[in-house]
């Protein structure tokens, strides 16, 4: 047999039988789109719009405060509400009741994505079948008929690429800009006296706030913080990156020597737990401001070798950040203690 030909077929096909085109995205086309959220899943039609009526359509308000909190389609541009969506062919209801909002539509966000087996949707205008919330066109989500037991969807990413790829430094070049270099990682912000700095995420094992009475001093200089069962060496960052603001407990200043015996408080406002040189380590710090990725800049190349530093970033409003060295303030700490 050379050849097959096939001259018919009972797969039901909705543009064959349709009078406006239908585009189907079916589950295979979802789970390969990485998608977990259905408003995500419809934004990426180039049949939809994005809302233009200068209010926040995208579930991160409450609708019941503000005109948003809902999350809706915009076929062809015509508003949310000349945009008809369908369940298994029925009208899925208004998503919020506040009546502030200009263009009152279904909230997607009641579609849960992982029943929702193929969406349908009708590009051109279906005013003359469901009348005018149809002028947009429509969507219609068909739902899994015979779903049992329990589901669980799980996903992983990464970057693209690294921020030593030729290609992207040559592009940015291009328009004129100057491209990073360096190696990123997930950080813990912290502030310290005036100054940020930034702990790698991954020596990082708990952030709490210590009270006066966990707190021990042996030998008069030595402070030990006591978290549930273990005593872990208390480092006062301020004084150990002679801050200028460093200041022992009675107000002097310190002398900046990196020392674990001097302090600013004898009751620290934060403490970041930390995994270093094989032990645990409680960083004395003012405030934690958030979590974020940075590019790290190595500081022994482009200056010299630092104490307790591994390297640099640039925060997103200019200023300069050291990268905190747990290893190497460990080490520091154990020759302090040695002398």
């Amino acid at each position: 047999m050379d050849e097959v030909i096939v001259t018919g077929s009972r797969i039901a096909s909705p543009n064959a039988t349709s009078t406006s085109p239908v585009q189907v995205v079916t589950r295979e086309e979802m789970q390969v789109s990485g998608k977990h959220d259905v408003t995500d899943l419809i934004a990426q039609l180039p049949q939809n719009f994005t809302n233009d009526l200068g209010q926040d359509l995208g579930n991160r308000t409450p609708g019941l405060t503000t005109a948003g909190g809902v999350a809706t389609a915009n076929l062809r541009g015509l508003g949310p509400n000349r945009t008809l969506v369908l369940v298994d062919g029925r009208r899925l209801g208004i998503g919020s009741p506040y009546t502030f909002i200009q263009a009152p539509a279904p909230d997607l966000d009641q579609i849960p994505t992982a029943l929702v087996e193929r969406v349908e949707v009708v590009t051109g205008g279906a005013s003359a079948t469901y009348g005018s919330d149809a002028i947009g066109g429509v969507v219609n989500f068909i739902m899994k008929k015979n779903f049992e037991g329990f589901q669980v969807d799980a996903s992983f990413g990464g970057n693209w690429h690294d921020n030593h790829n030729s290609y992207v430094q040559d592009a940015i070049r291009d328009v004129g800009g100057t491209p990073l270099t360096g190696t990123s990682t997930d950080g813990q912000t912290i502030s310290v006296g005036t100054e940020t700095y930034i702990v790698p995420l991954v020596t990082v094992v708990e952030s709490l706030q210590p009270q006066a009475q966990d707190i021990r001093t042996i030998a008069g200089q030595a402070r030990m913080l006591r978290v549930r069962d273990d005593y872990l060496p208390l480092i006062d960052l301020a004084a150990f990156y002679m801050l200028s603001d460093g200041r022992l407990s009675d107000g002097r200043l310190s002398d900046g020597m990196p020392s674990h015996g001097i302090h600013r408080s004898a009751n620290p406002a934060m403490a970041v737990i930390v995994e270093a040189d094989g032990q645990r380590l409680a960083l004395e710090v003012d405030e934690l401001l958030g979590q974020q990725q940075v590019v790290v800049k190595n500081l022994e190349t482009n200056y010299r070798r630092v104490p307790g530093v591994s390297g640099a970033t640039i925060l997103g409003d200019g200023r300069v950040a050291l990268i905190v060295d747990p290893d190497g303030v460990a080490h520091a700490q154990l020759l302090a203690a040695a002398a």
